[in-house]
């Protein structure tokens, strides 16, 4: 019985490390940082047309969003942060 063990425990050790050293690799190595952008442009049942502009700036742990919407139909601009 403890022989058909020893596999077994080899087995679960070796994927518990992989999963450790998956995990620490994945930490340091593969943070998302960068500023994306999107442009959303909608019609409404009236017949305007307004934009939509959603700017993500993602640094290591910080989020910064801004979405600014603009178009016609609108009373000026609006510019969420």
């Amino acid at each position: 019985m403890k022989r058909s063990l020893r596999p077994w425990i080899g087995l679960f050790l070796l994927s518990l490390t992989l999963y450790g050293v998956s995990v620490y690799v994945s930490e340091k190595k593969l943070l998302l940082s960068g500023r994306y952008t999107t442009t959303v442009q909608q019609y409404s049942a009236d017949g305007g047309v307004w934009k939509e502009r959603i700017e993500v700036d993602l640094n290591n742990e910080n989020l910064e969003s801004t979405v600014s919407i603009e178009g016609n139909g609108l009373e000026g601009v609006a510019l969420l942060r």
